[in-house]
């Protein structure tokens, strides 16, 4: 149990369905920033899949890895009476991607992308959708929206008339958890912001505020 944990009260917090404090029940109407493909079932032809490996299916605990079993990333966390609760994102070649830190008032850390900073300010609540959260990374803004117990990233508009397009999908297909990234978004660059966002966005926190 992570007692210094303020997203969540044990090891399942990191748990998908995305059921509590962080995301509404799933709405019947169609999503706000964007359409959706026909399916979510099976996996698109196109897209680039990477699956999370847990024990538990805990993500604060796991590996992601690719169709041909490589790992990319490995996710730890660790705790003591001492230090604050760390969850760790390394990259294959053991380098460290991502650092958050478990406070009260919570961090993170994205090495050479998003310097440390609270969570709640890098991920916020859409003013459009409730179920929405956006990513903040410099002049950039991306957007996480559920929807039929599905998160999609879409890339916020920067015109008016501007159609956002999709470029993620986090769901559980059959006894996995996976996610599914467009050629362009590896392209963008990112794999590797929608891993950690994943990790904070799963925890059932609020990100209204950073107390």
């Amino acid at each position: 149990m992570f007692t210094t944990n303020p997203y969540g009260q044990a090891r399942g917090a990191g748990r998908f369905p995305l059921e509590g404090h962080s995301w509404p029940h799933a709405l019947p109407h169609s999503p706000t920033f964007g359409a959706l493909p026909p399916t979510v079932i099976e996996s698109s032809p196109k897209w680039i899949a990477f699956t999370f490996v847990s024990a538990d299916g805990d993500l604060l605990d796991c590996s992601v890895g690719c169709s041909r079993k490589k790992s990319f990333f490995d996710i730890s966390t660790t705790s003591c009476s001492t230090l604050p609760t760390m969850t760790t994102i390394r990259k294959h070649d053991g380098t460290t991607l991502a650092r958050v830190e478990w406070r009260t008032a919570a961090t993170v850390e994205i090495m050479d992308l998003v310097p440390k900073q609270l969570v709640s300010e890098w991920i916020t609540t859409s003013t459009k959708a409730r179920n929405a959260r956006v990513i903040h990374v410099g002049k950039k803004q991306y957007v996480w929206e559920v929807h039929n117990n599905t998160l999609y990233l879409y890339s916020s508009k920067s015109e008016e008339d501007e159609t956002p397009e999709i470029l993620a999908k986090f769901l559980r297909r059959r006894e996995s958890l996976v996610l599914e990234l467009t050629p362009r978004a590896i392209q963008l660059g990112l794999l590797d912001l929608s891993v950690v966002a994943l990790v904070l966005i799963t925890t059932h926190h609020k990100f209204e505020g950073s107390a």
